[in-house]
């Protein structure tokens, strides 16, 4: 992600504003100069050590479908434990939680027509079941100290413009790894 805003910027196309999504946020902190690629790649390997320490059993679902359609289709009750875990858009979006539920989903889904793809993770992202990462993450990233960014950022995580340590919630994602994360455009 960094290295593609690089290379657009070497043929002189350069950014006015960066959003970016789960831990897309951390590349756009990086290209925003929230923080130094060296220390995008140290939170982002800190996510990954948090993340590694999970127990298996969750996964992750891509779905073409819309939101509020997924919505309806969780609220049954035999699909509890499974969470909309992303809103990528119209009709794009990630659903998380316990594996087998998913594989159940993804039959249901299947005779309703709806294509879906199995994200190649064993954890459930952005949804209640990561909640044991947000002290975990907090506590390694509290070396983390975002200066003023260069390039407007804003985050998936609150919908705001970023700014230095206000910046925290989406650079080291504490908390967006235990809700839903959405990707619909915020107004600048």
């Amino acid at each position: 992600m960094v290295s593609l805003a690089g290379l657009w910027g070497a043929v002189g196309v350069h950014p006015d504003v960066v959003v970016g999504h789960s831990q897309g946020e951390i590349a756009a902190a990086v290209v925003a100069g929230a923080i130094t690629l060296d220390e995008g790649v140290r939170i982002v390997q800190e996510r990954c050590v948090a993340i590694s320490q999970l127990m298996p059993g969750g996964g992750m679902l891509a779905i073409a479908a819309p939101a509020d359609e997924l919505r309806d289709r969780l609220g049954e009750p035999r699909w509890e434990g499974l969470y909309l875990a992303v809103d990528n858009g119209p009709s794009s979006c990630v659903v998380a939680g316990d594996f087998g539920k998913l594989q159940s989903f993804i039959v249901d889904l299947d005779q309703a027509g709806i294509w879906s793809r199995a994200v190649q993770v064993d954890y459930a992202s952005h949804t209640p079941a990561m909640r044991s990462l947000s002290d975990r993450l907090a506590a390694a990233l509290e070396w983390v100290s975002p200066t003023s960014c260069e390039i407007a950022f804003h985050s998936c995580v609150t919908a705001a413009r970023q700014e230095g340590s206000s910046s925290m919630p989406a650079i080291g994602c504490p908390t967006c790894v235990s809700r839903c994360v959405s990707a619909r455009p915020s107004r600048a």
